[in-house]
């Protein structure tokens, strides 16, 4: 493989791993806003009700004796139970199904099993691909990618390899959309074994964790997950990109279909399914999120141009979905999982808009972070590697640090367009080095399997950059440490930056991989 010389797919992809409820990414400081349809019309149960899913949860973190049962009776279905949880997940289309289901003593709260946009564009265009001109380039695979990297710079990750610290024997769960493991990046950094896919089709069947570009998927279904766990962990091999922590392992765990979708209980079961899994798992990633208004709001269940399958989500129910969300982080913590998320797209300020809170960046037990980038570092390396990105959510309620996430804004200006060769890669626009590279699918061009990498931008690039950092800091406690220290450490060890102390956009700081090894020492 490394003696080939094949075609690097160099494209730029302005993605990320978070979602707003707007169609597009909101100016800075505006809310991610959806037309609220709450006053207008709303199915009539009586004359119209389609099968929905609902999530069950008793009043304690064990199911109850006959509970399955009393779901039969009120003409539902259990798809799956979560004892652990004290949580089940059924469908019905008994109108009064949750109504006579929450009669029961022992149950806290039905409610719907929302599907929600996980992943969207961080912003500008979303599929903004290089101009053909001299794309595809021609790349020598033995030409390591890594001088590209300015993100493994700015946290001083190479220094921490110095010594020694590379996450050996520490397990990371990638809850995400599926990957490929057979990128040459990712190879042998996977577990298989333990890989897992809660997402279903049409017709029921569990979805394959591994990303198939050749089934018609959204774009960034099937690189979102690959690019997360190769910032993580892409091994040193002379091949492509570095992770961070590159003798990590990755453990797949799919809670999104391909175009970023899922419910709710995808990612209760992905957090349920890696607390109780063995050999146990030391960090979750979850590059992902989406906004539940806390007063109530119309969900599109997953199908915004199609609006006669609308309905209702009352701010009870918002509270109890809060509540359940809650229970399953909990059991994660108590299971000795670090939890690391994407702090968000929309330019959301947490601290004037409470009326959003972001899940499952805001929840308890969950590290939230925010996203950096350099202005134009193709044409001066020296430059600021921790310029707050245009896109991202900010605020000391809502983010703990901040990581490389990369950024597109200076696109628009004229230095921006100017082409650049910083080897490998010739020619090409310098707002784009920018973005951070990491690996997505391969795919097959006559005959030859070919490997990728593309930049991307968002705030998933960043919580999957805190992810491997945390491994590195589990892999000098002989990969086992409890992560409420783990989060001590990285906070502990962290640039301050901007205003003295905690601030809006870098929290308590931006991650350093080799402080926070030092203290590890």
């Amino acid at each position: 493989m490394k003696s080939q010389s094949l075609r690097l797919w160099v494209t730029l992809l302005a993605m990320a791993g978070m979602f707003t409820l707007a169609d597009a990414a909101p100016a800075r400081g505006q809310r991610p806003v959806k037309q609220d349809l709450g006053s207008g019309p709303r199915v009539n149960p009586l004359t119209r009700y389609p099968t929905r899913s609902y999530i069950v949860m008793a009043k304690s973190e064990n199911l109850p004796p006959g509970l399955v049962e009393k779901i039969g009776q009120a003409r539902g279905r259990v798809i799956r139970t979560l004892p652990g949880l004290g949580m089940l997940v059924a469908e019905s289309n008994n109108p009064f199904f949750a109504g006579q289901v929450q009669q029961s003593s022992d149950v806290q709260s039905v409610v719907p099993d929302l599907m929600l946009q996980w992943i969207e564009p961080a912003g500008g265009e979303p599929d903004m691909i290089i101009e053909a001109d001299g794309y595809p380039p021609e790349v020598d695979l033995e030409d390591v990618l890594q001088p590209l990297q300015w993100a493994l710079q700015a946290i001083n990750a190479p220094d921490a390899w110095a010594l020694g610290a590379k996450g050996t024997g520490v397990r990371v769960a990638v809850l995400d959309t599926g990957i490929d493991p057979y990128h040459p990046d990712l190879d042998g950094q996977v577990d298989f074994a333990s890989a897992k896919s809660f997402v279903v089709d049409e017709t029921g069947k569990p979805e394959d964790w591994i990303a198939d570009p050749y089934e018609g998927a959204g774009i960034f279904g099937e690189f979102h997950g690959t690019h997360v766990a190769g910032i993580i962990a892409a091994s040193q091999n002379d091949i492509g990109t570095v992770g961070v922590a590159p003798e990590a392992q990755i453990i797949p765990v799919k809670v999104l279909n391909k175009a970023g979708l899922g419910r709710i209980s995808n990612l209760i079961q992905g957090l349920a399914y890696v607390a109780e899994l063995e050999p146990r798992v030391d960090v979750a990633n979850m590059s992902l999120g989406a906004y539940l208004k806390r007063g109530g709001f119309v969900s599109d269940n997953g199908t915004p141009d199609d609006p006669t399958d609308d309905f209702w989500v009352s701010a009870k129910e918002v509270a109890q979905l809060i509540l359940l969300l809650r229970r399953a982080t909990g059991l994660a913590n108590r299971s000795g999982i670090t939890l690391i998320a994407a702090a968000g797209n929309s330019a959301l300020d947490f601290d004037r808009d409470k009326n959003w809170i972001m899940i499952p960046a805001q929840l308890p037990h969950v590290i939230s972070v925010s996203a950096t980038a350099p202005d134009l570092w193709a044409l001066d390396p020296q430059t600021d590697l921790d310029v707050p990105t245009s896109y991202t959510n900010y605020g000391e309620s809502g983010v703990d640090m901040a990581a490389p996430g990369g950024d597109y804004d200076m696109q628009y200006t004229d230095e921006g367009q100017q082409r650049v060769d910083v080897p490998p890669v010739s020619g090409a626009k310098a707002y784009v080095y920018d973005y951070v590279l990491a690996p997505i699918a391969q795919i097959e061009i006559d005959g030859q399997t070919v490997p990728r990498w593309w930049w991307v931008a968002g705030t998933s690039m960043a919580s999957a950059h805190v992810s491997g950092v945390a491994a590195l800091v589990i892999g000098q406690h002989g990969g086992s440490l409890h992560p409420n220290t783990v989060e001590q450490i990285l906070i502990e060890s962290a640039d301050d930056l901007g205003p003295v102390g905690i601030d809006p956009y870098y929290g308590q700081g931006r991650v350093n991989a080799l402080k926070a090894v030092l203290m590890s020492h």
